[in-house]
């Protein structure tokens, strides 16, 4: 089954838009490669970012959730970092980073809902968090 949004043809105002917030995304990742590459070659560790992303990206964050007794559908959790092997630990210290032990959890979770264009039903309206409630999470 297809989505009706999907087949329809964008008009030339809509592809322009497209056509813009993709050089936009691929300027920021411009940006923020470069900006990495430098901050690897300031701290001595060469200038492949690449590598260095691929060594940070197996650092964890698992979420430990305790059942408690008082309350049936009321859960204890908490949202810890996996500590770096040595490797990781070096090239952390080398930038001036530290992992937290512990991260902090959002309780309720916060719910997004996107409208992406007029297929979507009027009542996905209602579970958006609004600005107010952002705040309130920050």
């Amino acid at each position: 089954m297809q989505n009706p949004a999907a087949s329809r043809r964008l008009t030339r105002a809509e592809k322009q838009e497209c056509v813009q917030a993709h050089l936009f995304v691929c300027f920021l990742a411009y940006v923020v490669w470069k900006t990495l590459e430098q901050w690897q070659q300031r701290a001595g560790l060469g200038n492949s970012p690449r590598t260095l992303l691929q060594e940070l990206a197996r650092i964890q964050s698992t979420d430990v959730v305790l059942p408690t007794a008082d309350a049936p559908y009321r859960d204890i959790r908490i949202r810890c970092v996996v500590r770096p092997d040595k490797a990781q630990a070096y090239l952390l210290d080398r930038l001036g980073l530290r992992l937290p032990e512990r991260l902090r959890y959002r309780d309720p979770p916060l719910e997004c809902s996107a409208n992406f264009g007029p297929s979507a039903p009027a009542s996905a309206s209602s579970a958006t968090t609004g600005p107010s409630e952002l705040r309130n999470l920050g």
